[in-house]
């Protein structure tokens, strides 16, 4: 009777340590943006991106809204109000020169 013989190979662990995770984390809190880290790190920024919402959703709870939520349309008024009808030139944009 024959024995199956396997050999194993040795697996390496994969991705980055947990340093590397809460210094991207870290830095990121200080305001480097997810490109400029995962140029530090050696990873690609969706990497740095999912590290950074995994701690959050993990270590912070979505506050839930208290009462109504009330909301200013000031600027949305006037911007409908006082929106520019000319075009480039300074002119209405349906402008034709007449000719006499």
């Amino acid at each position: 009777m024959y024995r199956l013989q396997c050999q194993f190979t040795k697996e390496q662990p994969r991705g980055k340590s947990t340093k590397i995770k809460q210094w991207a984390i870290l830095l990121y809190v200080n305001g480097l943006s997810f490109r400029a880290i995962a140029k530090l790190v050696g990873v690609s920024h969706k990497a740095v991106y999912d590290w950074v919402r995994a701690f959050s959703l993990a270590a912070y709870e979505k506050p839930t809204p208290q009462g109504d939520i009330v909301v200013e349309l000031d600027e949305l008024g006037h911007f409908l109000k006082f929106k520019k009808t000319s075009s480039g030139s300074g002119k209405p944009a349906a402008y034709r020169p007449t000719v006499h």
